[in-house]
Parts: C-alpha cells; structure tokens; sequence
C-alpha cells in the first residue's frame, strides 16, 4: 500500500498510472484527482465507479482507496494539509461572497464528479495553472487558495442532488412545487427570480438552475420564458385586451423586446398572431 506524507500545505503533481497498475492508496493529506486521459476504476467506502478523462474524485485525509488502470491513466494531484484546510476556510469566513466548502464533495453520493462542458474545460484551465504555479511553489503558495477554492466552487455547482432530494421539502415533488409556483406568479418576475425561488424552496442559489435543468431538461430561465409567451398567446386569442396591456400585465418593461421574443417563439408578430386566429 502506498502512503506518503506532505510537508508543504499545497502541492500539484502529475501521476502516471501504467495499464494495468493496481495501487491501494492512503495519504496523510486532502486530495483531489483530476482525470487527464485514460480509464479505470476507483473504489472508496466500498463503492467502485468507472473514470475517464475529465473526472474528479476528492479524498479525504487518511482515507483508503484503490485506484487500477484499464488503460494508461495521467491524473494530476491537489493535495493539501489540515494546515492548508484552515487557510481555505479563513478565507471563506473573511469573504461574506465566498459561500464554498469541501463538506458536500466528502459525501459518499458523490464519490465521482463529472463536470458539464464550459466546468470542465474551466476546470481543466484551473487544474493546469495550478501544475504551472507549483514550479515556484514557495512564491505562489497563496495564489493556490484562491485557485482552489474557484475549482471547489465549480465541483459543488455539479454534485449530485441526493443531499436536496433526501429533504423534507424535496423529493419528486420538489419540481412539481417549483412549476406549480412559477405558473402561480407568471405575471410576477419578482417572485419568479432565482434569488426568491432558491430561498423559497430551501436550495442554495447555484444549485436551483442546474436541478431544474436536470429535472425538465430545459434552463429554468427558458422554461418561465415559454411559459410566459404561452399565456400572452392565450390573452391575444381569448380576450380583448390590447397588447400593451397584455405586456404590462406579465411585467415586460420593454414591449419591443416582447414583440421579438414572441415573434421568435410564433414566427408572427403579436398583432399578426391575433389576426390570424380571429
């Protein structure tokens, strides 16, 4: 079993695993791994998962894994201290901006991260700045926290939703309560904002779009959207109301933006639209 120790708070190295290596690993620092190229599998608190290029683990400090190559894998290293630990979390206690935290990467419901394409190549950018910046490792040791804590940021926007859906207000329910409210207050953008939403419904601010996304597969921003054209082409069809009062009522400050979001969406002006139905 290889174990190491570290004596410097942040270090970045890039590892190369052979075709079929087999390691049983525990290290006396934080890490994560970041999956370069190749494939294999990863075991920790008795879960195996595949990997490939672009993923990330985070290993505790002192906690065993198995790592094997099914082909030959280039990974790169972050590790860091208990020391390194508490330089992260002054920094977020004296940013009120900074709200990330490892705690949530430590589940066991997300032993792997796959990150979405502008993540992972922002990731990506990060993870090699920060092999870069470990040339001069002694100059650059503050630099790293900052680094760092921008990749915790954009693993977190991609964990899993299982701590959410174990919640009291959540569950497959938590969507029908979230289209349920948006049609409720389509004519109210303020209650429609994410900011309301989020605390509305108990969900940290970042994480409110990406489920809503995975829940219905269309942004939740596009979906309040087509939902608002959809009840103005209703109004237009089924009442007299003219067509300012029609875009007061559901708040569009701008009726020349109105009239082209809903001419994309219809391929007819509002007034065309009405016309054509009557």
């Amino acid at each position: 079993m290889r174990s190491l120790r570290q004596f410097s708070a942040v270090n970045v190295q890039r590892v190369i695993f052979n075709e079929g290596a087999e390691q049983d690993v525990v290290n006396d620092f934080y890490e994560f791994l970041y999956i370069c190229s190749g494939a294999g599998k990863l075991r920790k608190d008795g879960q195996e998962v595949s990997f490939k290029n672009g993923d990330i683990f985070f290993i505790n400090r002192r906690k065993e894994y198995y790592i094997s190559a099914d082909t030959e894998v280039e990974l790169i290293t972050i590790r860091f201290t208990e020391a390194g630990k508490r330089v992260l979390r002054s920094l977020t206690d004296q940013n009120s901006n900074v709200i990330v935290s490892v705690s949530k990467i430590k589940s066991s419901k997300n032993l792997k991260v796959r990150l979405q394409n502008e993540d992972l190549a922002l990731a990506e950018k990060i993870v090699f700045l920060m092999l870069d910046m470990n040339q001069h490792p002694e100059k650059n040791e503050n630099l790293f926290y900052f680094q760092l804590l921008s990749l915790i940021a954009i693993i977190e926007r991609n964990l899993s939703f299982g701590e959410i859906k174990n919640e009291k207000n959540s569950g497959p329910q938590l969507i029908d309560k979230i289209l349920k409210h948006i049609h409720k207050n389509l004519k109210d953008p303020k209650m429609l904002s994410l900011s309301y939403m989020a605390e509305t419904f108990r969900m940290p601010l970042h994480q409110l779009p990406i489920y809503f996304k995975q829940e219905m597969g269309i942004s939740i921003k596009g979906y309040i959207g087509r939902e608002r054209l959809t009840a103005t082409a209703y109004l237009l069809t089924h009442t007299a109301d003219t067509i300012s009062q029609i875009c007061r009522s559901f708040g569009y400050a701008d009726e020349s933006h109105f009239y082209k979001r809903f001419k994309k969406e219809y391929g007819l002006s509002p007034s065309d639209y009405r016309l054509k139905a009557c």
